[in-house]
């Protein structure tokens, strides 16, 4: 029994060392993981991709009645080109709105998060993650934000019956990825450097203090009838 854990561990390591990405791409998939069970129904992807995803989860399309891509880039071929704060739908449509990180490439979060609240069904969910500690995107130029879990909670309780917020990762994380973004580059270095990625994801103590990013679970109030 004690070698079959062991050979467990060793196969689900070995998984994420070749997925490896950063420290907060392993965090985020994780969270993401736990949510699968909840992924059902209709849900609309706000910033996904169905061409050049990123990241080791891959959502099961199966369990959705409808599963529907949202992105401006049109080469990540999504059902519908278009960003927040102004979607193309009616209001309550979906069951579970994700978005995970686009929050910070919007100017006016709130308008943002207001809008995911009016897309969603009563009852729904709405599935974010922002970066906290963690360095400027690619696209620089279009990155405006860094957001605290205090604020987070703050925005998304105006207008949602409850809000959930996660720190993602420590500070072992967050200095990892920094170096990890420069040294990449050497090919050399990768296998040391993603080992060592997947060890501090697996032994991470989510800090609210010092953490790559937030990952938000916000549930939109039901409808009462007298």
């Amino acid at each position: 029994m004690r070698l079959m854990l062991i050979m467990i561990r060793f196969s689900s390591m070995n998984s994420r060392y070749h997925t490896f990405i950063s420290c907060r791409r392993s965090l985020l998939d994780q969270r993401l993981e736990g949510m699968r069970p909840q992924l059902v129904g209709s849900i609309l992807d706000i910033g996904g991709r169905r061409v050049g995803r990123r990241g080791a989860f891959s959502p099961q399309l199966s369990d959705a009645v409808r599963w529907v891509v949202v992105n401006p880039d049109p080469e990540s071929s999504p059902d519908f080109i278009a960003a927040l704060p102004d979607l193309p739908f009616q209001d309550g449509q979906f069951d579970i709105v994700i978005c995970t990180e686009v929050l910070e490439y919007i100017e006016n979060t709130q308008d943002a998060i207001n809008e995911l609240h009016r897309v969603l069904k009563p009852n729904g969910l709405a599935v974010v993650s922002v970066p906290f500690m963690n360095r400027l995107h690619g696209d620089y130029e279009f990155d405006f934000y860094r957001y605290t879990g205090s604020f987070l909670n703050m925005a998304f309780s105006r207008v949602f019956k409850t809000t959930s917020v996660y720190p993602m990762g420590d500070l072992r994380s967050v200095i990892f990825d920094l170096i990890w973004a420069r040294l990449r580059c050497y090919r050399y270095l990768r296998p040391i450097f993603r080992i060592l990625g997947v060890w501090i994801v697996s032994t991470s103590k989510d800090s609210v203090y010092d953490c790559t990013g937030f990952f938000v679970i916000a549930r939109k109030a039901s409808h009462y009838h007298c």
